[in-house]
């Protein structure tokens, strides 16, 4: 209809090869194996200088998949922000939007034809609360591998209000559970500075940060004072010495005093934030500090239940911290000092071992006085 005609047979076999456009014939080349052109893009010139045509495509026969739009907040009217919000005023909704996130603008099982049953968390991002603020942190080394194996620590430092939380780890490459767990207790942050070590860039830690949608930022080069952390462990370490010293801690339970002493700075007041605790200042509640009931590695007793008289039901042990994943507020771990056994041989057979117990009191006999532990 157009007066094009097409040939598609090679002259070798006696064809023409070539389209015929009116007057005009355009030839094919032949290199055994298929008809083509040879044709450049036209430029400004050669669109002024000769006649074009546009030509319509025919239907295709399948189906294209197409590309999803990014819907953004903002796309939607007020008007149905409204109507999800309660039918807020628009101002407050308006202030609502610039003061809250959403990370996730759609949901998989709307765009789907079928729907479809899902057997993992569809949306990471949603499980944990968001801080406003972000944190360092650094893996810092001690002296002595405690009785645990624990041959570091990971410190996490919340940048505003300096709550600190620490992660004893076996070794530096198990940080990124640390990572995992401090999102879990406090929250996910807005950014994580870390220096550039291979152990905080590694996969495990960067899959974590992609999958709760938290920036990742790095310390220049042999710069290690630009990471807020590092004064911190400094100031950990010195709480830490002075505790094992005063309370003659053995070296191998570093790793109990450490979470001790962050426990115990994340309830104390600081002038820099105008006499607030930490914990006061990231969470918005009051810390009650009534759970500090012993020092650490003070001498306590602790109940044994289903022991018969005549025999004593309290059995001696030692104060090793709060068991906060474990009954109510005022639940510890302790350390036995049960009497060693004896083999057959005649040998010592020690029996200490960690317990979590909520039944226990002090040894202590006048409380403050030079001779509370006689």
């Amino acid at each position: 209809s157009h007066g094009i005609l097409c040939d598609l047979t090679p002259r070798k076999y006696g064809g023409k090869a070539g389209i015929s456009i009116n007057d005009e014939f355009f030839s094919f080349d032949f290199d055994d194996e298929k008809l083509f052109f040879k044709i450049s893009k036209p430029n400004l010139r050669d669109i002024d200088m000769y006649e074009h045509f546009e030509l319509t495509p025919p239907l295709l026969s399948h189906q294209i998949r197409r590309n999803r739009k990014k819907i953004l907040p903002s796309d939607l009217p007020m008007i149905e922000w409204r109507k999800r919000l309660g039918m807020a005023p628009e101002d407050v909704v308006s202030k609502t939007l610039d003061h809250t996130t959403q990370f996730y603008l759609n949901c998989p099982g709307e765009n789907r034809d079928v729907p479809q049953r899902h057997y993992l968390c569809r949306f990471p991002g949603l499980r944990y609360p968001r801080l406003r603020e972000g944190f360092a942190t650094d893996t810092f080394f001690p002296s002595v591998v405690s009785e645990r194996g624990n041959s570091c620590s990971q410190l996490f430092s919340v940048l505003k209000n300096n709550r600190w939380e620490v992660y004893p780890l076996k070794n530096e490459s198990h940080n990124d559970t640390a990572l995992k767990d401090f999102t879990r207790k406090v929250g996910v942050p807005m950014f994580v500075k870390s220096d550039n070590d291979l152990s905080e860039t590694s996969n495990a830690w960067t899959d974590h940060c992609r999958d709760q949608c938290i920036e990742q930022q790095t310390t220049e080069p042999k710069t290690p004072s630009q990471n807020q952390a590092e004064p911190r462990i400094g100031h950990l370490s010195t709480m830490v010495k002075r505790v094992m010293r005063q309370f003659n801690v053995p070296l191998s339970k570093h790793d109990w005093v450490q979470k001790y002493c962050c426990d115990v700075h994340n309830v104390l007041s600081s002038r820099s934030l105008g006499w607030e605790t930490s914990m006061t200042v990231s969470t918005g509640n009051t810390p009650d500090i009534s759970k500090f009931r012993f020092h650490m590695w003070e001498p306590i007793w602790y109940f044994v239940p289903g022991i018969k008289a005549p025999k004593n039901n309290l059995r001696p042990a030692r104060c090793l911290g709060f068991a906060d994943s474990a009954g109510d507020e005022m639940t510890y771990y302790i350390w036995t000092e049960d009497e060693p056994r004896y083999n057959k041989k005649g040998k010592k057979q020690a029996r200490h071992k960690v317990l979590i117990r909520s039944v226990i009191r002090s040894r202590r006999k006048n409380i403050g006085k030079d001779d509370e532990y006689c």
